[in-house]
């Protein structure tokens, strides 16, 4: 199971201060420092790293954590782009989606929208789904959580969303499985999945290990704090 308890590092007061100033509540900005990511950590440093790919001009475009729930519920496009104030799409090479299993693992999707492939990246090679899922939580099966399923949620949205656009037939679309490194831990799954959505939107390899967290934390406490940005 990816979720696991831990204590929480107490945020010094210099850095409390800054909290304060950000959209991100305290406890959940501790995550980021000892724990498992939520979804508001998650989508604050989310946001920090589109503002940086903006900034830089990289077609890259990010969707936050509440963005798969609405295409599990079976959310139309015309619903989903009213939801998001528009066509949400255009003019971007690819689309990122840090994606949660029930709760207790966080994967990504990467959507090429050049290569019409929809791949999926996890920080267990896919045990953080639907095996995880049954055995930890006793759910009935669900197809919707396996790998498959995941990409082919993603899949119909896609399609639907670029249907008229011209260069875009739907045969075209294939899914694939990347690799990322791999996770030792029981907490650390939120971590790989920002890092591997910041090397695919940069375009570099996703060198760092287990060993690197404690680092990488660091590091996005300061990228919540604006005291670091993503290079």
């Amino acid at each position: 199971m990816c979720r696991a308890r831990s204590k929480t590092r107490v945020v010094s007061d210099a850095l409390a201060g800054f909290v304060k100033t950000l959209s991100i509540e305290r406890k959940s900005f501790e995550r980021v420092l000892d724990g498992w990511l939520n979804d508001e950590s998650i989508n604050a440093i989310l946001c920090r790293l589109q503002a940086h790919l903006l900034a830089l001009g990289i077609k890259v475009k990010l969707f936050q954590t509440f963005f798969y729930m609405y295409l599990l519920r079976g959310d139309s496009v015309d619903e989903m782009r009213r939801k998001l104030k528009g066509d949400v799409l255009s003019g971007y090479d690819t689309v990122l989606l840090v994606v949660n299993i029930k709760g207790v693992h966080w994967g990504l999707v990467e959507v090429d929208l050049r290569s019409r492939r929809v791949s999926y990246i996890d920080s267990q090679g896919g045990r953080g789904g639907l095996e995880l899922v049954r055995t930890s939580l006793r759910l009935l099966p669900s197809s919707r959580l396996t790998l498959v399923a995941i990409q082919r949620t993603v899949l119909k949205w896609i399609k639907a969303e670029t249907a008229g656009w011209p260069g875009f037939e739907d045969a075209e679309w294939t899914t694939a499985r990347k690799e990322s490194p791999e996770q030792l831990d029981g907490n650390s799954c939120g971590l790989f999945a920002i890092m591997n959505a910041a090397c695919i939107a940069l375009g570099k390899q996703a060198s760092f290990t287990q060993a690197d967290m404690p680092v990488i934390r660091r590091f996005l406490a300061a990228v919540c704090l604006g005291l670091a940005s993503f290079a």
